[in-house]
């Protein structure tokens, strides 16, 4: 499964999930990030799979949401529904989200302190993407350690 790599990450929180696991947590959540988490999370949710958390992340917005469930076999299940990747692109649309976002990157691009490494990154991030990994992955391959898995 490809991994959506994100630059420019200034900081990270750290925050316990449900179970015992340690995840980042993305530093720039706004309101309506957490929106769109909520609705990612009743999305995968609807379709018999809890979510562990949710970790955001993103330079001055969020761009990328990284899911977290238990087992491998639910990851790759939920990876090859093409109705869910429908329905988490509507919940950016509909949400406003994807607007926001939007506007934030030509903001962010225009800025004179950016050089041409920070606006390579940068070009990555103009659409939100949400990478659905288990547990089980992460205890297996990096010790149980999110950063590791996520950076």
């Amino acid at each position: 499964m490809p991994l959506f790599t994100v630059g420019l990450l200034t900081r990270w929180l750290r925050a316990a999930s449900p179970n015992g696991a340690r995840a980042p947590v993305g530093a720039t959540s706004t309101p309506e990030s957490r929106a769109v988490q909520t609705l990612l999370k009743a999305a995968v949710e609807r379709r018999g799979v809890p979510v562990l958390f949710i970790s955001p992340l993103g330079h001055s917005i969020d761009t990328a949401f990284w899911i977290a469930v238990p087992t491998d076999q639910q990851r790759d299940r939920l990876a090859a529904d093409a109705d869910l990747a429908t329905e988490f692109h509507r919940i950016f649309e509909d949400s406003g989200y994807l607007a926001l976002v939007h506007a934030q990157w030509d903001k962010d691009w225009r800025r004179p302190q950016y050089d041409d490494k920070v606006r390579h990154e940068m070009a990555y991030q103009r659409h939100p993407s949400v990478t659905i990994e288990s547990q089980e992955s992460v205890d297996r391959e990096q010790g149980g350690n999110w950063w590791h898995r996520m950076k």
